[in-house]
């Protein structure tokens, strides 16, 4: 996926957070401070998620961030993902079938119902590779018996 023009980064966040701010104020931080903040907060926020099954609500009505779980439709093969290794080894198209799990799939989701903002479907969440893969790492693990919505 390419990098989407005019999107707004850390650094933009932080170009705002200081503009009211004067140099003595008790509030006025280094980037360097302020980026460990926010790695911190969203690390806290991706282990509830993950860990807990929580939903964080987003602030300002944006929402919310949850891991959802969907029974798996096994009639149209166009639902289902194809494992490559397999297919390779093996020399036909061979399909996940998520026994491991029960025959759900799983996904990081993000709730617009409730969303009041223009143009809300234009907006979309992409999950960090990392909490793809930190989903992935908890739902392989016997030890933890985690259950997400549906």
């Amino acid at each position: 996926m390419s990098r989407i023009k005019g999107a707004k980064t850390l650094k933009d966040a932080y170009k705002f957070y200081t503009d009211e701010l004067t140099e003595e104020s008790a509030f006025h931080v280094d980037y360097s401070v302020y980026k460990n903040v926010c790695v911190d907060f969203n690390k806290l926020i991706c282990k509830y998620i993950l860990e807990e099954a929580g939903e964080f609500e987003l602030p300002y009505r944006m929402g919310t961030l949850r891991i959802k779980k969907t029974k798996m439709d096994y009639s149209n093969k166009n639902h289902m993902r194809p494992d490559w290794k397999k297919s390779k080894e093996l020399g036909k198209r061979v399909y996940h079938l998520n026994d491991h799990t029960g025959g759900f799939r799983y996904r990081w989701a993000w709730n617009k119902s409730n969303v009041v903002t223009v143009g809300k479907k234009l907006y979309s969440f992409y999950p960090t590779r990392t909490n793809k893969r930190e989903l992935a790492s908890l739902l392989k693990d016997k030890d933890k018996n985690i259950d997400y919505f549906e």
